[in-house]
């Protein structure tokens, strides 16, 4: 598995052990629509759209750190790599709030059949952010689809709600 994290160019922000874990759950699915909130530098969007030919749909909702973080030109770096990664598939890049109304309804509308095969929940990692996330979001799974939520053990907040939803 190392191969997989020294390929990627941007940065993954997770641990190598649980990266593996999340790789193996997602291998086993073989999605071909993914949906991903949060994607930041995109070290797993990379891996959605760059290692697995199965896929053929990518939806990245993500709300861009702002000039004045530190991260911001590395986070512009790793974002003009992302049109590369997606080229062969159909590739949605949202910007904005995940919990707004007018952004549930866009990916709403990409989704209207609810068949997406892959959700990844990396975005707001407050209580509240990430039970909208949840919410708004996990109807669009198919049956058999799968929803992962990050920072699990790691954050408090998130932490929380995974319990209450296990």
């Amino acid at each position: 598995m190392s191969n997989i994290l020294d390929g990627c160019p941007v940065p993954i922000l997770q641990s190598p052990w649980e990266f593996e874990q999340l790789v193996s759950m997602y291998r086993n699915l073989e999605p071909q629509k993914v949906i991903e909130i949060g994607s930041f530098y995109g070290g797993t969007l990379w891996y959605w759209a760059w290692y697995e030919s199965y896929v053929r749909e990518i939806t990245s909702v993500d709300y861009p750190i702002g000039p004045s973080d530190s991260r911001y030109e590395e986070m512009l770096r790793c974002r003009a790599l992302w049109l590369e990664w997606t080229k062969d598939i159909d590739f949605h890049d949202l910007q904005g709030d995940s919990h707004s109304p007018e952004m549930i309804q866009r990916v709403r509308d990409l989704y209207p059949d609810n068949d997406v095969d892959f959700l990844f929940i990396d975005g707001d990692h407050s209580y509240g952010g990430v039970k909208a996330d949840f919410e708004n979001y996990s109807p669009l799974v198919r049956p058999g689809g799968l929803i992962v939520l990050h920072d699990v053990c790691g954050l408090p907040e998130v932490a929380k709600f995974w319990q209450e939803i296990k």
